[in-house]
Formats: C-alpha cells, structure tokens, sequence
C-alpha cells in the first residue's frame, strides 16, 4: 500500500511512486479529524503508522497519485492533499476518476488508466 511505499520513497532514492488510493495517515482513516486537540484519537497520533501526510513532502522522485472520486474506502479528500502536500519537483498531472471507487479505477475507464502509468513509467 501506500504507507511502505511513501515510506520507502522518503528515505531512499526510487525512480518513482505511484500512489494507488492512497491514505493521509492510518489514523485520519478512523478520525479525520484526528489532529485536532482533545479527541480521543489525538493520544494515538504518535503512534500513527502510515504518516504519508507528512512523509510525501520528503519524496523528491516523480509521483503520480491515482484515486476515485467515489472511493467509500479511502475518502478522495486524502488524494487532494497527498498531491498538494507533494514537493513541486515531485508532482506529475494526478489520475483522478470521476465515479471510480476505491477497487475499480481501472475498470472505470483501463485506456486512460493503462495511458497514464506508460506514460508515467516512461
């Protein structure tokens, strides 16, 4: 997933990251407002696993974020602020699919989606 992958990609030099329905934090997956004083989830911030909020900005290859605009897993909000957390040098054209949900963006429309990681890759 997303959060080894941001991980990785803060810390070693990749050729790329793409970013496939990607979360902002494990926590803001249960609380989206967990970074917020005096609620039961901000005691647990320190141990959030998967901070890609904060690691992204530390990625400087190439990433393209992929997401559906209709995700009922991972809110679409979490992609917006993945790609504009993402360092200028960093950021390619986001994939976003209108309808998409979070299994079936490829499905949704696989000419484009297969387009853009070619072209992503190349």
């Amino acid at each position: 997933g997303s959060g080894p992958s941001t991980w990785l990609a803060s810390r070693a030099k990749v050729a790329g990251l793409v970013l496939h329905a990607p979360l902002l934090s494990g926590l803001k997956v249960l609380d989206p407002a967990a970074h917020e004083l005096c609620r039961p989830s901000c005691m647990c911030r320190c141990v959030d696993p998967y901070r890609n909020c904060d690691l992204i900005r530390k990625v400087v290859a190439p990433t393209l974020v992929i997401h559906g605009h209709a995700d009922e897993v991972i809110p679409f909000e979490h992609a917006e602020q993945l790609y504009a957390n993402c360092r200028a040098e960093a950021k390619t054209s986001p994939y976003f699919v209108p309808g998409a949900g979070h299994n079936n963006v490829v499905e949704k429309d696989k000419d484009t989606y297969y387009t853009r990681m070619k072209d992503f890759l190349n």
